[in-house]
């Protein structure tokens, strides 16, 4: 569900300097994993720092609600095992938060077409301040390269690489909304949204990350008019406080033991009386050996515009090569191949 209402003047004063305001409402249901009902406003400026650049800041106020967890998360090995997990999911703060954030930008574009670039660049430098007005504190920078080869009229190529890395400071944990997943449509295309990132070694359940490193590669044929033919290649990883990028990581086994009981026992009659103690089971992880850390999706993408809602429709057909360890929103193992239907572009 998803409520705004948004005013933006490109021109504010008769001069390039932009302008809006963004009320909105809305709510997201994570499959398998918890809603989230954010409220809030942004309100934006943005003024001109050359031909082809401009920067912008932007102030945001959001009252956050994360509610309907999966009971999994609630395990309570998995929270004994994961010391920050309690308050990332709000447990103790009746799953609410007020997030106050100041957010500079920098961006230099050269796109030549909005819906369907084929030559130019976009550079983009952010970083997000969160702190006071809210309960959240929290600082973000984030990156992306963006840059089209054209060949010919029909055929271009283009690649993107981005990165975010975010941190929480003062006494705050990093929420679970603020945490960074990969994964669906818009980063690595094979995959299920939000699958991609650190998970518990017991359950499974993704748990996210503090940063991440994500590449894209498009490489587009006009087919006739507003339709394309698309060959992509997607990899990324995702990795949490203390752990570095890498080209391989563990695959860890676990196994949960139950102790036997000494008992207490009475030959005279034969009999067992009582075990003596109370049954604490032990839960072992074992690196069994190393799988590809970059987790990479390929393959076909039909894209076509739609006029009446003006945005392209995507039909993809994708094979993961590197999906050891991603569960799909049904914590299944993803499959080798998997087919979309998606609406927009990947970048």
């Amino acid at each position: 569900r998803n409520y705004e209402v948004a005013i933006t003047e490109p021109f504010l004063f008769n001069r390039p300097i932009t302008a809006g305001v963004n009320v909105f409402a809305r709510q997201l249901n994570y499959i398998n994993e918890f809603t989230q009902e954010t409220t809030g406003a942004t309100a934006t400026a943005g003024l001109p720092a050359g031909a082809w650049n401009r920067i912008y800041l932007a102030y945001s106020y959001q009252r956050v609600k994360v509610s309907n967890v999966n009971s999994a998360y609630l395990d309570p090995r998995l929270l004994e095992q994961n010391l920050y997990l309690k308050d990332s999911l709000l447990i103790n703060e009746g799953g609410r938060r007020t997030v106050s954030k100041i957010s500079p930008s920098f961006v230099s574009s050269t796109i030549n077409e909005p819906i369907f670039p084929s030559a130019g660049h976009k550079y983009t430098l952010g970083l997000d301040l969160a702190g006071p007005g809210g309960n959240t504190k929290y600082t973000t920078f984030s990156g992306e390269i963006i840059q089209y080869f054209k060949f010919t009229p029909r055929t271009s190529l283009g690649i993107r690489v981005q990165s975010q890395y975010i941190r929480p400071f003062g006494t705050t944990t990093l929420p679970i909304f603020e945490k960074i997943f990969i994964g669906g449509e818009y980063s690595i295309r094979g995959f299920d949204l939000r699958s991609v990132g650190p998970r518990d070694a017991t359950t499974g359940l993704v748990l996210g990350g503090n940063k991440n490193v994500l590449f894209n590669a498009e490489y587009m044929v006009v087919v006739a008019g507003p339709v394309r033919m698309l060959a992509f290649f997607d990899a990324g990883q995702v990795r949490d406080v203390g752990e570095r990028f890498a080209w391989k990581e563990p695959v860890i086994k676990t196994v949960t033991t139950q102790p036997t009981l000494p008992l207490l026992y009475d030959p005279t009659v034969l009999q067992i009386l009582s075990a003596v103690g109370a049954a604490t089971a032990t839960t072992t992880h074992t690196v069994i050996g190393h799988r590809d850390a970059f987790k990479t999706s390929t393959g076909l993408e039909l894209r076509f515009f739609m006029p009446v809602v003006n945005v392209p429709f995507r039909l993809i057909a994708a094979f993961n090569p590197s999906r050891g360890g991603v569960l799909d929103n049904n914590l299944q193992f993803t499959k080798r191949f998997t087919f979309r239907f998606a609406v927009g572009t990947t970048f």
